[in-house]
C-alpha cells in the first residue's frame, strides 16, 4: 500500500538453505534527486515514512545470514511512487445572501494546505438543475438565474497542482431561493399592459386624424371638380 508520504513494503521470505536469516535490509533512493534512506527489518511487512508526494523511488531488499560470519544473498529491486497528497475541504463555508433568481456564497482556503491552489469548482445543484462555476482564489461567488424558491445543494472543492492536478473532499451547504413577490408581478404586469394600451390609443388616434384628414381633402377635391363642370355646362348653354 502506499499514501502521498509513506511506503508499505512486502516480501516473500527466500528459502534460507541452512543459513538463518538475521535481518533484511532496505534501501529506498528518488530517482529524481540524490535522497536516499536506509532500514532494517526482521520480518515483511516494512512501512517507509517520510517521503515525497508523488515522488519515484527504487526499493532494495536484502537478506543477511549468520553461519559464523554475515552473508548477504542476492537482493530484489522494485520501483514504486508515492501517491498525490489530496487538499483539505475549504473552510468556513458559509451562505452570503439569498434572492429569488440568485444565490452568494463564500469560503476561505484549507487549513494548513501547503500546495499551490489552481481553482475552486463550486457546483448548485437541484432536483430539476445543474449550475458549474469556476474560481481562482477563495472570497465570493454569486450564482445567477436560478430558479425562485427553489432549494440548491451546494458544494465548494479545491483543486491543487503538485506536478499534477488533484481535488480534495468538499465542503457542503445547502441555500434556498426566495419566493417571488406575486403583488409585485402583477403591478408590473398591469402597468406595462396600460403602458400598451395607452400607445395603441394613441396609434390609433393619430390613423384616426389621417383617415379624416384625407377623407376631407377628397370632398374639397371632388366639391372644386363638381364646381368645375357645372360652370363649363353653363358657359356652353349660353353660347
Amino acid at each position: 500500500s502506499r499514501s502521498a508520504t509513506t511506503l508499505q513494503i512486502q516480501w516473500k521470505y527466500p528459502f534460507p538453505g541452512d543459513y538463518k536469516i538475521v535481518f533484511y535490509k532496505i534501501i529506498q533512493k528518488s530517482l529524481t534527486d540524490t535522497w536516499n534512506h536506509s532500514a532494517i527489518a526482521e520480518k515483511s511487512p516494512i512501512e517507509i515514512y517520510g517521503l515525497i508526494p508523488y515522488r519515484v523511488y527504487r526499493v532494495t531488499v536484502t537478506a543477511f545470514t549468520n553461519n559464523t560470519r554475515l552473508l548477504q544473498g542476492p537482493p530484489c529491486q522494485l520501483i514504486a511512487r508515492t501517491s498525490v497528497k489530496t487538499p483539505g475541504p475549504p473552510t468556513d463555508c458559509r451562505v452570503g445572501k439569498e434572492d429569488v433568481t440568485s444565490l452568494i456564497v463564500g469560503w476561505s482556503p484549507p487549513a494548513f494546505e501547503d500546495h499551490k491552489i489552481v481553482y475552486y469548482k463550486v457546483v448548485f445543484q437541484s432536483k430539476l438543475h445543474y449550475y458549474q462555476s469556476v474560481k481562482k482564489g477563495p472570497g465570493i461567488l454569486e450564482q445567477k438565474n436560478l430558479s425562485a424558491a427553489t432549494t440548491y445543494n451546494v458544494t465548494v472543492t479545491t483543486f491543487t497542482n503538485n506536478t499534477v492536478l488533484v481535488s480534495g473532499p468538499a465542503c457542503r451547504m445547502t441555500a434556498r431561493t426566495k419566493e417571488q413577490d406575486v403583488t409585485m408581478a402583477s403591478d408590473s404586469s398591469g402597468s406595462s399592459m396600460t403602458k400598451s394600451a395607452v400607445t395603441a390609443i394613441a396609434v390609433l388616434s393619430c390613423l384616426l386624424v389621417i383617415l379624416l384628414a384625407t377623407v376631407v381633402c377628397l370632398a374639397v377635391c371632388l366639391a372644386r371638380n363638381h364646381s368645375c363642370t357645372k360652370i363649363n355646362s353653363d358657359q356652353e348653354a349660353d353660347g
